[in-house]
């Protein structure tokens, strides 16, 4: 919702869209031993960094505050399933989403019950 999705995300409309600083941005959460964060990715001109910065930083604390809306979520919801298959392009992907399905609590069904879950 935040900073994934394409153009559905809050930071592709309000940094690429509305204030033309970049051409794409793009965020995860990142896990480390000493907790975890959001790392925001997008290219600009030197000059720009602050202005994206400081967009960054207030649309995450909105979002933070107010929670999404529920045309938000149902985006990130219905990308989230329709890109599901994408997983599964090549025998190396299908292969890698089985392991890891074996490796969680999530188990090999974990296919036909994704769409449910999310």
């Amino acid at each position: 919702i935040l900073a994934g999705g394409g153009f559905n995300s809050i930071l592709m409309q309000e940094v690429r869209v509305k204030s033309g600083l970049t051409y794409g941005i793009f965020g995860s959460i990142e896990e480390t031993a000493y907790g975890n964060y959001l790392a925001v990715q997008a290219d600009t001109h030197p000059r720009n960094v602050a202005e994206l910065s400081q967009i960054v930083e207030r649309e995450a604390a909105l979002l933070a505050e107010r929670g999404p809306t529920e045309a938000q979520l149902r985006g990130a919801k219905d990308l989230l399933i329709g890109a599901f298959p994408l997983r599964f392009s090549s025998v190396k992907r299908a292969a890698t989403q089985m392991l890891s399905a074996i490796l969680t609590p999530f188990g090999p069904n974990f296919i036909d019950i994704q769409a449910q879950r999310i």
